[in-house]
């Protein structure tokens, strides 16, 4: 159902619609005009006899002769008329009338297959309205009937009249509209197969993806655990860090590795002693290079995660300065990957804006004050504006802390 919701929405669908719209437009105008070239009637003059090469051919036979009654004072003589009614187009008739000029007096004495009308000379011969009133393209009907004359009967004209129309199935227009439609259903079903399985394959995608977020914000809940004055750290990293990416106009697929990148940025914490990660009092220089090292601690956690480009350049980097003076490597400039310039940038004003057990958070002036001051040092210029234009516009109080 969600699917076929969300299909209202594609543009292919939309194209599909408007498609249909025209076909169906088409095919009512096809259809109108079928109907109204087909109810007009024709008149023809028609040699007797069976000629294919002619539209319609009318035979009339007489098969057997009758005499006259005894105490008929007349003496007329009489015949058995077998006619045939052949259609040599593509054209179907209905409602066919058979007129003949007979040249002499007569009388009908039975009929059969139709309805057969003596008006002195002039013998009309009408398909009757039960049956035999469709004439098919290549198809024949037969009638008869058996008539008293005077002189021997010569039939002198014959004139068809009928309504002719062509079967709407059997014109090339009708073939095309068929091929059209055809590919249209054969178009859409696949289109919305294609569809149902792109949706079904999203929703798994979007649930793995959750899979793997609600994973990572519960690994980086427990580093953050850790501290009692970093709790909601990495997560608030991840959505300040994301947030530069898409002020970069990074692509989506970066910016969400970026976000997963930055929730394990500080995952090196876990080897780190609590009674080192929580003390109040200034640390030595031994306690410093243990805290110092949750970035190469990171870096081997994550050495095996490969599902996510730059996950362990993240974590063994955020913590390289731009001007090459950082740890643990001492990279600088464009030497640090982009991802761990960005979380160093979204990891320091989460930490000047935090409070600590040593120190109140700093104001949003102070925080752009240090960031301006140690563009180019600590930070890369390039990425300075983004931090203060977030902090300006208000988008870091979006963040819960």
């Amino acid at each position: 159902m969600f699917a076929l919701h969300s299909l209202k929405k594609n543009q292919t669908f939309r194209i599909y619609c408007i498609s249909f719209l025209i076909l169906a437009i088409a095919a009512s105008g096809y259809f109108i005009y079928i109907y109204h070239n087909n109810t007009v009637a024709e008149t023809f003059e028609i040699n007797l006899g069976d000629d294919p090469n002619s539209s319609y051919s009318v035979v009339i036979d007489c098969s057997k002769e009758w005499k006259s009654p005894e105490k008929d004072p007349v003496k007329r003589t009489g015949c058995e008329y077998d006619g045939v009614l052949t259609n040599h187009t593509q054209s179907t008739l209905t409602n066919w009338k058979i007129t003949l000029e007979l040249g002499t007096s007569s009388i009908i004495d039975s009929s059969w297959n139709g309805d057969f009308i003596l008006d002195g000379e002039t013998l009309a011969i009408v398909c009757p309205s039960d049956f035999n009133n469709i004439l098919e393209p290549g198809k024949s009907v037969t009638f008869g009937w058996v008539m008293y004359t005077i002189v021997p009967l010569e039939f002198r004209q014959c004139i068809l009249t009928a309504n002719f129309y062509t079967p709407f199935y059997s014109t090339p227009f009708f073939r095309l509209l068929c091929l059209l439609g055809g590919i249209w259903i054969i178009g859409f079903i696949s289109t919305l197969v294609t569809h149902i399985r792109t949706y079904n394959y999203k929703l798994t995608q979007e649930k793995d993806e959750q899979i793997i977020l609600q994973s990572m914000k519960t690994f980086s809940g427990f580093i953050d655990a850790k501290d009692s004055y970093t709790n909601g750290h990495s997560s608030r990293v991840a959505a300040y860090a994301r947030e530069i990416g898409r002020r970069m106009k990074l692509e989506d697929d970066k910016l969400t590795n970026l976000y997963y990148i930055a929730l394990l940025h500080d995952c090196g914490k876990v080897g780190i002693p609590d009674v080192v990660l929580n003390k109040t009092e200034s640390l030595t220089d031994e306690e410093w290079d243990i805290i110092r090292s949750h970035t190469t601690v990171g870096g081997e956690v994550l050495k095996d995660f490969t599902a996510i480009e730059g996950i362990r350049e993240g974590a063994l980097f955020h913590h390289e300065r731009f001007d090459g003076r950082g740890y643990p490597n001492g990279l600088s400039g464009e030497e640090i990957p982009l991802n761990a310039r960005i979380i160093c940038i979204a990891d320091c004003y989460d930490a000047m804006s935090s409070e600590r057990c040593y120190r109140k958070p700093f104001d949003d002036n102070r925080i752009i004050e240090e960031f301006q001051s140690n563009a180019g040092t600590q930070f890369d210029p390039d990425l300075i504006p983004y931090i203060i234009e977030m902090i300006q516009d208000g988008f870091t109080l979006t963040i819960k802390p």
